[in-house]
């Protein structure tokens, strides 16, 4: 899938809803097109802890996520 020694990043942007899980995710930017597929994989599957307010989940909009590519 990548080549050894390439590296890169990735830059993208979800809606973190209250269950944890992300949705209408879009890459902002990335330094190959590989990257930018993988990191969509990744952040689709990936769970994360909500935001709140007044310690109730809610909804986030335009999360950012960087995500580095580092390859041996």
């Amino acid at each position: 899938m990548f080549a050894q020694g390439l590296n890169g990043s990735a830059d993208v942007d979800c809606t973190v809803t209250v269950e944890g899980m992300t949705k209408d995710c879009v890459v902002v930017s990335s330094t190959n097109e590989s990257f930018a597929k993988a990191a969509l994989e990744y952040v689709s599957g990936a769970r994360y802890k909500p935001a709140s307010r007044n310690g109730v989940p809610v909804e986030q909009t335009h999360h950012k996520f960087h995500i580095d590519f580092k390859m041996p």
